[in-house]
């Protein structure tokens, strides 16, 4: 069976006894493999194809991560003469295996160190200055705070461009902009990363009657309503980052 997922990464999905549940076209194409080559058979025989050598130390952390001695881990690993990071994640007695390509250095310790202060719970929460120093890290277009009120409306309560121009007023948002149906989307890992938001998507080959719960897979695509919205306005890349207050879902970044 095939779906779909983002087209910038890789992605392979195993079970508990390390059986390939599904790969995406990326991870196919890099391992000049075929669909029959690999569902529904050992993980070893897809690492084989890339980093021989490695096995046992990964098929180790994956083993470690289904009996929970390691949690989530995110690792660089070369192939051929590129760098990779490389994010492993088990949810729902699946592991997730995602990969992309490493396109520049780390971010230094110094900007990690100023973000982390700027969401620092004992610190005064100045969202225009959050945006900002946002902005310092990323370095996009716009940045903006986005609170979800309990009725399920939404507002733009901050925003830092590089233009000095506002795109965003007083105005409320209504609830269909925010529906509950898209919270899990976005607050169920640290981050959400879009770098295409124009791109094709990938295929994701998976085996016949096996559910697999994208949720927590940073290639999972956007929720249509903002696919649609970031589109009509001509975003090219986006990332969200969840704000939580009191453990509760409180907007986004």
């Amino acid at each position: 069976m095939t779906s779909y997922v983002q087209e910038f990464g890789f992605l392979v999905v195993v079970n508990s006894h390390f059986k390939v549940l599904g790969i995406s076209a990326n991870a196919l194409k890099q391992a000049s493999l075929q669909q029959d080559d690999i569902l529904d058979k050992p993980i070893a025989l897809y690492f084989n194809h890339l980093f021989a050598s490695e096995q046992p130390q990964l098929l180790a952390m994956l083993g470690q991560l289904v009996s929970n001695e390691i949690p989530r881990q995110v690792i660089t690993k070369k192939i051929g003469d590129k760098f990779y990071y490389f994010k492993l994640s088990y949810h729902k007695s699946q592991i997730f295996i995602e990969w992309e390509l490493q396109q520049k250095k780390l971010i230094s310790a110094s900007k990690m160190n100023e973000l982390g202060f700027l969401f620092e719970p004992s610190y005064p929460l100045q969202w225009k200055l959050v945006c900002q120093g946002v902005n310092n890290l990323v370095n996009y277009d716009r940045v903006i705070v986005l609170q979800i009120f309990e009725a399920g409306h939404s507002k733009v309560i901050a925003e830092h461009s590089k233009n000095k121009k506002k795109m965003y007023g007083d105005e409320i948002l209504s609830p269909s902009f925010m529906p509950r149906s898209v919270y899990s989307y976005y607050q169920s890992i640290p981050y959400r990363y879009i770098p295409n938001v124009h791109a094709m998507h990938q295929e994701f080959a998976h085996v016949a009657g096996v559910q697999i719960d994208l949720l927590t897979c940073q290639l999972n695509n956007l929720p249509e309503i903002h696919d649609i919205y970031l589109k009509s306005i001509n975003v090219a890349a986006a990332i969200f980052f969840p704000l939580f207050m009191d453990g509760i879902f409180w907007g986004m970044v």
